[in-house]
This record gives C-alpha cells, structure tokens and sequence, in this order.
C-alpha cells in the first residue's frame, strides 16, 4: 500500500513537470502564430496564463503554505481568472473580433481585484463570492458560444459548399471538454489528491492539444449576410462584394418577397443550371455562394432566395449532390484495371476531403461509395 501511494505521489509530480513544459513548449509555438489574427493571440494569452497557474502551484512544496489562508485565496481567485481568459479564447474562436471590446475581459481583471480585498478584510465570503462571479460570466459565456456555433454552422451551410477547416465544432468540442475537466476538478477534488493532480495533469495535455492542433488548422470565416469575409485573407474576399449582372441593372430595386419569387427564379434558373451541368462549377473544392452568384450575374441573395424556396435545400447540399453525381458517374465508368482509390475519386469529384465525401455520400445515397462501386460491379 504505501508502495502504491509512493508511486502516484513520484507520477503525480512528473505529470505537473511534463505539463509545465508542455505548456512552455505551446507558449514559444504560438508566440510565433500571435499576429495572424486575434485568435492565435488570444491562444497565446491563454497558454501563457495556464502556464503561469501551473507554475504558480510551486508554492505549495514548501508546507507551511499549504495551510495559510490567504495563499490559498490568491491561488483560487488566480484559477478562476485563468478560467475565464481560457472562455475568452473559446468565444473568440467562434465569433471573431469578439474580444477586441474592452468589456469581455473585465470579468478576469475583476476577480483578480478580489485579491487586494480579500488581504485587506480577510473573509471567506469574498472568495465565494468571485467564486460565484467566475461561473456565472462562463456558463453566459459558454451558452452565447454554443449559441454563436449554431448560428455560424447554419452560415456556413448557406454560403459555402465546404465545412473542413471553417467549422467551429472543435470549438464546441473543447469548450465542453475544458469545462467538465474544470468544473469535475473542482466539485470532485475539492480537497487535492495526488491522483486528483494526475487525472488533472493528463486531461489538460489532451484538451490543449485537441485545442492546438485544431487551431492551427482552422480558417476564420466571418458570419455577416452582405459578403463572404475570411481570415487572414480579408483583403482579397471583402473585395469581393456582391456583384450585379448588366441583365439585373434595372430590376435591382425589385424586392425579393415571396410574391416576386417566380421572377427571381425566371433570372436565375437558366444560368445555374448552365454553370452546374455544363460549365461543372462543383468542381471547386473552395465554391462559394458569393462565387457562384458572381458568375451567374448575380447576387447572393437572391441565389440563396432561389435555393431556399423555390428548391428548398442550402447551398451546401445543392452542390454537394452535384458533387454526389459527379463521384457516381466515375465510380460506374471505373474499371478494376483502372481502379482509383476513394480519395481520387473524392478530388476529382470536387469534394475537399475524403471525409466530407463519405459522409455527404451516405447520406444522399445512403451507402459508402465502396458499396456503391461494388453494387455497380455486380
């Protein structure tokens, strides 16, 4: 037995360095990535701070800390003014720009001012009370986030015929991860174990690095209905604003309600339909509504009026079952000599990855593509 305690006691201190230097090591990485946008320099704050709450806890290994009060106080009210920068990056992540107002950090600054009072009066109920001040700003947070990555998912699937790299799942994946990490070491740990510190150390290193990864990977797409703007590319996609064919000069003013739809499919229909069966704009693995518009003559909302009510499907799904058909008719004139494999056959289809092609293959087919070769074979 007091083997045993010995050795999650000799892992648990392992784990605390392992995740320091893990955290250094993400420090020095995104330092570098900062000025791409406010995200990464949000990510950046966010490392440096958790890095600084860990390296803080060091305090602890002289024991006579461990039972003053007031070194307790400062401890937790840091935690949880680390939590709340942490929710700042999540909440930028999913709406851009977000943190660029001065309000959104008052809430980590004012818990920290908790600090100077808590030394001055000395009153359990002041911890408490930023304790309470903490967890109300991130479960608001936390459900605008939630809030704000629906409503960017729905922007996406009406303006773009592709979800890798743009979507902002993985920010709703980590946000849940980091809050049942935070909140199971607060209500389940309340009095701090070396397995506590373990479970703690391990799941950190797993979060941050789903967090860093998907990160890295992601491109910022700003939801706003008048044009298509991406990060860090915004000088080249704001440029591209809503183009108005000559054929549309003089109806411009005509307003897009219900009554008018069968005139605005009576100017779109025709040269859609050019663009998708002959000229195979689905081809583009990068299609977006504000591309398709433009080269139709158009504008985006009245392409998306068309799809909406007269089709009744989103952008996304209307070309990616262009892109369906495209992948079948390759998949029947496929010979065994000549046989592609499912990511050639994903490229030439027009889809981004072979992910995404599966998963809009089975559900306008509702099989694999493999099944769907091997069922044309027979």
């Amino acid at each position: 037995m007091h083997d045993n305690i010995s050795f999650i006691e000799a892992l648990a201190h392992q784990m605390r360095g392992a995740t320091i230097m893990f955290f250094l090591i993400l420090c020095v990485l995104t330092f570098g990535k900062r000025k791409q946008n406010r995200m990464m320099r949000v990510l950046f704050i966010s490392f440096v701070c958790m890095a600084v709450g860990l390296l803080k806890d060091s305090i602890f290994l002289f024991g006579s800390m461990a039972d003053n009060s007031l070194v307790n106080a400062v401890v937790e009210l840091l935690d949880l003014s680390v939590m709340l920068v942490v929710v700042n990056f999540f909440l930028e992540a999913v709406k851009p720009e977000s943190t660029g107002k001065p309000f959104v950090w008052i809430s980590p600054v004012l818990v920290l001012a908790f600090i100077p009072v808590y030394s001055i009066i000395g009153k359990a109920w002041i911890v408490t009370t930023a304790y309470i001040l903490a967890y109300s700003v991130t479960v608001a947070k936390f459900i605008f986030i939630i809030n704000s990555a629906l409503r960017h998912r729905q922007f996406l699937e009406e303006h773009y015929s592709y979800s890798d790299n743009i979507d902002v799942r993985w920010v709703v994946v980590s946000c849940i991860a980091y809050s049942i990490m935070v909140f199971a070491y607060s209500v389940f740990f309340k009095e701090t174990t070396w397995l506590s510190e373990v479970l703690y150390c391990s799941s950190t290193i797993v979060v941050c690095s789903y967090m860093i990864l998907s990160a890295l990977g992601h491109k910022i797409i700003i939801c706003t209905a008048e044009e298509d703007t991406t990060a860090p590319e915004c000088s080249s996609e704001a440029s591209l604003t809503e183009s108005f064919g000559d054929s549309m000069e003089d109806r411009s003013a005509v307003d897009p309600s219900p009554n008018n739809l069968q005139y605005i499919t009576s100017l779109i229909e025709p040269k859609l339909k050019q663009s998708m069966e002959t000229d195979k704009l689905y081809l583009n693995p990068q299609l977006s509504l504000n591309l398709v518009a433009t080269e139709i003559g158009s504008n985006t909302k009245y392409l998306s009026i068309y799809l909406n009510r007269r089709l009744g499907c989103t952008f996304n799904n209307y070309i990616n079952r262009f892109r369906v058909e495209e992948a079948c008719s390759i998949l029947r004139n496929m010979t065994d000599a000549e046989r592609l494999n499912m990511t050639q056959v994903a490229q030439m289809s027009g889809f981004n990855s072979v992910s995404s092609f599966n998963r809009y293959f089975r559900s306008v087919k509702g099989g694999t593509p493999k099944d769907y070769y091997k069922n044309c074979k027979q």
